[in-house]
């Protein structure tokens, strides 16, 4: 734990303006933040539009929001971190208004904008109102935060602000514990509210016990499947550790790509067709085995010699699957179908695994642990390995894709992966089933004779 960085969790371009809402951590993750980027030399502001405690501005440069543009960029340049707030009340900081703030940041042009935009009296969860949050209309990016630590604690004011929503939207009683469910219903119901169009929105979980882990991430799972169906641009949720400021997981929302145009040469007969056992497909299988629990939820099936029949095995059954036509698929083997399906991928995928449909030694254990041990670090690539030999599914993160895609035709992902062999998360498996496929009739019944099937 606490490896992966804010800024790689959170996906920060320059020139982002973003927004922390909620409670349970706001400002030990916006200062995090800041630090990151300033050990990165970026010039970014931090502020709120609500109050802070003075002394926290203060870990930075400060200066009043009324100080001229230029001096401000000025204390850019030299500090790197520089914040800002409207007036002094007492030991906190006065917010500045919205409209004010977008004048700063198109004045100043830093390369981030940090915003507590929320109050919530230091409790580890807040289920907004009616109209709240208020977001500033630039927001790039809201990041949403809710504490664990409330799992367990009264559903109540000194807990929960404004527990009564919270109760009778998830229909727990008042004064009654709080539990992962009254969690999941604030993440899937309250953590999007006045979220501006085309925003990005990252929620973190906050403060998760270690005994809490494995439900949190149900609900993370859970969560970045729900918003892919909702016009909400969500591709990750973050699981922050019991430690303040640390993260523990990132969960992404992962898609497959099955790839199964080939000719099958040598096979001398489609591949992905063959009958693996009563009557399923070597693709039924396959996709058997992506899916399902820790799995992957969607997959692409890319689909070229046999374009109608690998479409009629995708839809003829539950398979959570589309098909996807590669018009290349007798020219530009593996790689043009991969940029296929890749071009393909909707804004909210985070990664993509790829997974070969001629692939029956597939496990889905295997895929479980490629697809966690992503959540874990982050990793451009991951790959499970048997004996130092990589092998398949292997999972590759959005930041790649651009690289993949501007590939020349005779080139191969293996370019790219080698490119980034030092940034590259292995998992280690102990048998040689990720290196295995059925290219020829001896090698399809060798498998079959492996599975106990003949």
């Amino acid at each position: 734990m606490g490896n992966i960085r804010w800024v790689d969790a959170l996906r920060v371009q320059k020139g982002e303006v973003i927004a922390f809402v909620g409670a349970g951590g706001k400002t030990t993750t916006m200062l995090a933040l800041a630090r990151e980027l300033e050990a990165m030399k970026w010039r970014v502001l931090v502020t709120t539009t609500t109050k802070m405690w003075m002394h926290q501005l203060q870990n930075f440069h400060t200066l009043a929001a009324n100080t001229p543009p230029e001096q401000i960029s000025a204390a850019l340049d030299q500090h790197g971190v520089v914040s800002l707030y409207g007036a002094v009340d007492g030991e906190k900081a006065v917010g500045i208004e919205p409209d004010a703030l977008e004048f700063i940041y198109h004045a100043v042009k830093p390369d981030a904008l940090l915003i507590e935009a929320d109050g919530a009296r230091g409790l580890p969860l807040k289920f907004p109102r009616e109209g709240e949050p208020a977001i500033p209309s630039f927001a790039t990016l809201v990041v949403p935060i809710a504490s664990m630590q409330v799992i367990g604690q009264p559903l109540d004011e000194d807990y929960v602000m404004n527990a009564t929503s919270l109760s009778f939207s998830d229909q727990t009683p008042l004064n009654t514990s709080t539990t992962v469910y009254s969690v999941r219903k604030w993440l899937l119901g309250g953590s999007g509210k006045n979220v501006p169009a085309k925003t990005r929105l990252v929620p973190i979980l906050n403060g998760t016990p270690v005994e809490l882990l494995g439900e949190v991430r149900q609900i993370a799972r859970h969560a970045v499947v729900h918003f892919s169906r909702s016009r909400t641009k969500c591709r990750e949720v973050v699981i922050g550790s019991s430690v303040p400021g640390d993260i523990a997981e990132v969960y992404s929302h992962v898609m497959g790509i099955v790839l199964a145009a080939g000719l099958s040469t040598r096979m001398g007969q489609p591949k992905v067709l063959m009958e693996w056992r009563n009557g399923e497909t070597i693709l039924d299988h396959v996709l058997s085995q992506i899916k399902g629990r820790g799995g992957v939820f969607w997959s692409w099936v890319i689909t070229g010699a046999t374009d109608q029949a690998v479409r009629d095995v995708v839809y003829s059954k539950s398979t959570r699957a589309h098909a996807k036509y590669n018009p290349d698929y007798a020219t530009g083997e593996m790689l043009s179908s991969l940029k296929v399906g890749l071009r393909a991928m909707p804004e909210n995928i985070g990664a993509a695994l790829i997974v070969l449909g001629d692939q029956p030694s597939i496990k889905h254990d295997v895929v479980q642990k490629v697809l966690q041990k992503y959540a874990e670090t982050l990793a451009p690539i991951v790959a499970p390995s048997y004996q130092m030999k990589r092998g398949h599914p292997i999972l590759i993160d959005r930041s790649l894709w651009g690289e993949i895609l501007a590939l020349p035709d005779d080139g191969a992902a293996r370019d790219v992966i080698n490119a980034h062999a030092n940034e590259i998360a292995y998992v280690n498996v102990d048998d040689d089933s990720i290196l295995r496929d059925v290219d020829t009739p001896e090698a399809y019944q060798d498998e079959r004779r492996r599975a106990g099937l003949i």
